[in-house]
């Protein structure tokens, strides 16, 4: 398995984001990239697509939000879920 952390490096490199950082919620990694600059949709998901690649996880668009008058953010996700990340997830044998 691919570590997250170079996921979050090519993505933040391959968009030329301000800032960004990971969470984890569902068993999947999320990305939260931030960007001052206006850029246009269809070049944000293609170079999605080519951090994507050249990482081997499939990266998909989540979520847009502003985040201030100047500034948007914009969250990618892992597709596939991850076993053992989230710490928030129970277990059946844990309701026993």
């Amino acid at each position: 398995m691919v570590d997250e952390n170079l996921v979050q490096t090519k993505l933040h490199n391959q968009v030329q984001a301000d800032g960004s950082s990971k969470y984890v919620e569902n068993s999947r990694y999320l990305y939260h990239l931030e960007f001052s600059e206006p850029i246009g949709w269809d070049w944000l998901q293609a170079q999605v697509q080519k951090a994507s690649a050249k990482v081997s996880v499939d990266l998909e668009l989540w979520k847009l939000s502003p985040s201030s008058a100047k500034r948007f953010a914009v969250i990618v996700r892992e597709v596939d879920r991850r076993k053992n990340i989230d710490a928030n997830q129970g277990d059946l044998f844990d309701y026993e």
